[in-house]
């Protein structure tokens, strides 16, 4: 669970730095002192679903002074040059999505010896005109955290997987 969490922080992080929306609001972390130092810093990469041909960005900052995280992730389905939007935005002139689409935030991490996991805040599938639910995991090895993701929803609760890579930047 706490791999899973890692994963969907790194997504976030990705989603943000892709982005001109403001960054999401810090969530906090479920973890001992140590596992928030290792993870400590600004992370960004990407992931890749086979089953669904959607790519995106991660990105995600860990600040373990506050024992939290904020982070986003961008998601373009295949063939479309806009990103998902979330469940619980509304459709309206003012709140309609920037142009490349509303990042999705993370609303769960946690960290345990290494194995980051959470959840993402669900989100409108243009495929099936459904709401999808995402979970992560994903384990820490120095600089990189790398690991999978499913995603469940729609008619017949199907499900989707995926991986997913962030890096550390390196403090400038």
């Amino acid at each position: 669970m706490r791999v899973r969490s890692a994963v969907l922080m790194a997504l976030a992080v990705i989603l943000a730095a892709c982005s001109s929306a403001p960054p999401p609001p810090p969530v906090s972390v479920d973890a001992n002192p140590k596992d928030l130092n290792t993870m400590a810093g600004d992370w960004s990469g990407e992931y890749f679903s086979g089953a669904t041909g959607r790519t995106g960005s991660i990105r995600l900052t860990l600040n373990p002074e506050e024992g939290a995280v904020s982070g986003t992730v961008l998601m373009f389905p295949k063939g479309r040059s806009s990103a998902m939007e979330p469940a619980n935005r509304q459709a309206s002139p003012s709140t309609s999505a920037p142009r490349g689409g509303q990042p999705l935030t993370i609303r769960f991490i946690m960290i345990e010896d290494g194995v980051v996991s959470g959840t993402l805040e669900p989100y409108k599938d243009p495929d099936c005109d459904c709401f999808l639910s995402t979970t992560f995991t994903g384990r820490v090895h120095g600089d990189v955290i790398q690991g999978t993701f499913v995603s469940q929803g729609g008619p017949g609760r199907t499900t989707q997987d995926g991986r997913w890579k962030v890096t550390r930047k390196s403090a400038s």
